[in-house]
């Protein structure tokens, strides 16, 4: 018996829709092409989610929500560390972004997680966006609070900007890695996660405490 057959219909409509959502988008792909990837029937698909909703949404949720309960723990214990006095920006950094490279280091080589990565920022259609932000907003307020705790200068927009810039960092260090150790001759190895996560939180606490754009100077006077 191969293992795609001991595997129970569920995981197998999961695993199917989540290889097909990245290679064509979640709304270019049927429930015809994933049944018949899944090697299971409508009926099966129908039975264990419903709609094709809630079939993304728990694809979504299956990678998602782990790393995203990862984050809050990790806070926590940042911010009950700390107590009332300062937080070091570089903690809440790790906690950001550790789960994170940790998940795409387990991920093994057969699941492409940069291109999952990639198609939950980039997927166009409003609905699944929607799912995405419902699913970060939680864990983005209390990192943005964590975050203004640590780097009390800067106003909202700064924030917003850098914390964006800290993930962009994390998910091109994910999604590039051949890329990566290519073009350094093999100098950098993104898949070494730890070492990768010393690199991103040492070059983005820099960027946080660095002045506010609208108050730095810029380059050849330039706006």
């Amino acid at each position: 018996m191969t293992e795609t057959s001991k595997m129970d219909a569920k995981t197998r409509i999961l695993n199917a829709a989540e290889r097909l959502f990245i290679t064509r988008g979640f709304e270019a792909t049927s429930i015809r092409a994933i049944t018949s990837a899944a090697g299971v029937n409508l009926a099966s698909v129908n039975y264990h989610f419903k709609s094709k909703d809630a079939l993304i949404h728990a694809v979504i949720a299956r990678r998602l929500d782990p790393i995203n309960r990862r984050r809050m723990e990790l806070l926590d214990s940042v911010l009950a560390e700390a107590g009332h006095g300062p937080i070091p920006v570089e903690a809440v950094i790790e906690a950001f972004v550790w789960p994170l490279l940790d998940a795409a280091g387990g991920a093994g080589q057969d699941f492409p997680f940069g291109r999952w990565l990639g198609r939950l920022a980039a997927e166009p259609a409003d609905f699944v966006q929607r799912m995405v932000e419902d699913h970060i907003r939680p864990v983005g307020e209390r990192f943005f609070a964590a975050f203004h705790r640590a780097a009390p200068h800067l106003s909202p927009v700064e924030m917003i900007w850098r914390i964006h810039f800290v993930f962009a960092m994390t998910a091109h260090s994910i999604a590039a890695e051949s890329l990566i150790e290519a073009t350094s001759g093999g100098l950098c190895r993104p898949r070494d996660v730890r070492a990768t996560l010393r690199y991103i939180t040492r070059f983005a606490a820099a960027g946080w405490v660095a002045p506010p754009a609208g108050e730095a100077e810029v380059a050849g006077g330039r706006p």
